[in-house]
């Protein structure tokens, strides 16, 4: 594993052998250093990206700006860049668990991205690792 990206708030490392991707936030954030790596990945990433793992643990708090724009920016866009899983590992903090909550709520049903919140980092490895290679897999009977 590889890192791609790093920032005062979050580092990016990246599995080419399930195009994984793994955000490790910590510290307070800005609007600017939220969308760092989002952008990062979706304008300068030349690599497909089918997941990514958010490990929120030590994340600041995440405002309705923030959600907003995750939401009907960078989404779409990750979509259409080839996103098909995107998982959460957050501790029991109420407030990140509103924020994962609030977030999935709005968009259930939109897309065709699978979301998970998990408190487990290693649970949430092993399901996103399995999901992708079961999606790969009906690709391949598909083709």
């Amino acid at each position: 594993m590889k890192e791609i990206f790093k920032s005062s708030v979050v580092a990016v490392r990246f599995s080419p052998e399930y195009n994984l991707v793994y955000l490790t936030w910590d510290g307070p954030l800005t609007f600017d250093k939220y969308r760092e790596p989002f952008e990062f990945l979706i304008n300068d990433f030349k690599l497909e990206v089918n997941g990514i793992v958010s490990d929120i643990r030590k994340q600041g708090i995440v405002g309705p700006d923030m959600r907003n724009w995750l939401q009907k920016e960078a989404t779409p866009k990750s979509i259409a860049r080839g996103l098909r899983f995107f998982y959460v590992v957050s501790d029991a903090n109420v407030f990140k668990q509103y924020y994962v909550n609030t977030i999935f709520k709005m968009l259930q049903d939109s897309d065709k991205i699978d979301r998970k919140l998990y408190k487990d980092f290693d649970r949430c490895e092993n399901d996103i690792k399995a999901g992708i290679l079961s999606w790969k897999h009906e690709l391949d009977l598909a083709s």
